[in-house]
């Protein structure tokens, strides 16, 4: 992103006017959003030009083709959790070109629904899963919450982050997570949503090369499938349950206490020790005033969580290449944690035992599956880009020229 004085009346002349002299230069190709610059170093991409603000320090100008003025203020002087949530989520953006390139996209959506952008307020429309779980608790518990920041962020790492800063505690779930639990439900799920066994698989691969760190996370700008709306619909309601889940995972943490284990002036991601993780489960389905119903269903969602998580051991004992997360010292095994929730006792008790067994068992028999037919490619976990569904007649696209 190029900075340079503009004025406002002439931006998009302008704009255009410098775009098309790039372009005379040697090398320079025109981009789905501005000009890619070929070199013997490699390309560079020049996404657009933004107006210097001369009552802001330089530093802030670095973040304004995303930030208003005063979020960029506040990711400079922080002084609250909600100040700190908005760095990590600016500062992943500033990091990620992909991340910046899928934000300014939303951004340009947003203005041409006449709507006034700012960081702020995109981030508090993916914020809906966090709200939804809060706002079901009893009045006397929702208050406990009142001091907590919490949202979505663009974290590469796919996890869900509970940490006490220096301004403050923050609860944080990543984005990449979210994609995670998207397609691990086209894979697990997949046969109720009308996908083929050959769609399952290529999902599944998807959520591997996610948790791997090799997918690129520009699902919005490259979508891997064209579900029909009505499927997509489903699918992101069962996901919303599983993000609940998550949401509450991290808040029993907090209301529970588990961040005293921690000095006062630790700003970083805490890890707790296996019981505890087993208490913010238990906590997130059934503690503090969830009502039957929603104990139910975040049951479920935990026991899809738990089997997605499930299919990551699976893969780690089949390819030395992809990362092992069967057990970390923040984390018990997935089927622990399986089982745990199985025995919790509830009165809208989700599925019964045998159709457990029967779940962990596909699960196990379909990762095998997906597993062998990609053992060939050595490659798989290394390679970054995009894995597409077949069917859908989605791909086939060129990176940055055509999206």
């Amino acid at each position: 992103m190029l900075k340079g004085k503009i004025e406002d009346s002439n931006i998009t002349r302008t704009e255009t006017e410098m775009f098309e002299e790039f372009l005379k230069q040697p090398g320079a190709r025109k981009a789905h959003r501005g000009v890619i610059l070929d070199t013997p170093d490699g390309s560079l991409h020049l996404l657009g030009f933004a107006k210097n603000d001369d009552n802001l320090p330089q530093e802030a100008h670095f973040y304004l083709p995303f930030c208003t003025s005063k979020e960029a203020l506040r990711v400079l002087e922080i002084k609250s959790a909600d100040d700190y949530l908005l760095k990590k989520q600016a500062d992943a953006i500033a990091d990620q070109p992909r991340e910046l390139r899928k934000i300014l996209a939303a951004k340009d959506e947003w203005q041409k629904r006449g709507r006034i952008w700012s960081l702020t307020s995109y981030y508090n429309t993916l914020n809906k899963d966090g709200r939804s779980y809060i706002s079901a608790l009893p009045k006397r518990t929702r208050r406990t919450f009142s001091n907590l920041a919490y949202g979505r962020a663009p974290l590469p790492q796919p996890n869900g982050i509970c940490l006490k800063s220096l301004v403050g505690d923050v609860v944080m779930v990543s984005d990449s997570l979210h994609y995670f639990f998207y397609f691990t439900a086209l894979a697990n799920l997949g046969r109720f949503y009308g996908l083929s066994r050959e769609q399952r698989a290529h999902a599944f691969l998807i959520s591997l090369r996610i948790m791997a760190g090799v997918e690129s996370l520009d699902f919005e700008l490259d979508p891997r499938e064209n579900l029909p709306a009505s499927v997509r619909s489903e699918v992101l309601s069962d996901v919303g349950w599983m993000m609940q889940f998550t949401f509450g995972h991290e808040f029993s943490h907090y209301r529970l206490g588990h961040l005293d284990v921690a000095a006062a002036e630790c700003e970083d991601e805490i890890s707790f020790a296996h019981n505890l993780e087993f208490d913010a489960d238990a906590g997130a389905i059934c503690g503090a005033g969830v009502n039957a119903f929603r104990a139910g269903k975040l049951a479920w969602a935990a026991q899809q969580v738990f089997l997605s998580f499930y299919t990551l051991q699976l893969a780690g004992e089949h390819r030395s290449d992809f990362p092992n997360f069967s057990v970390s010292k923040t984390h018990p095994s997935p089927i622990e944690r399986l089982f745990a929730v199985q025995n919790l006792g509830l009165k809208n008790q989700p599925v019964s035992q045998d159709i457990l067994d029967d779940a962990i068992g596909g699960t196990e028999r379909f990762s095998t599956e997906v597993l062998k037919w990609i053992a060939a490619d050595n490659g798989v976990f290394d390679r970054y880009g995009s894995v597409y569904i077949p069917g859908f007649g989605v791909g086939r696209k060129m990176d940055r020229i055509d999206f």
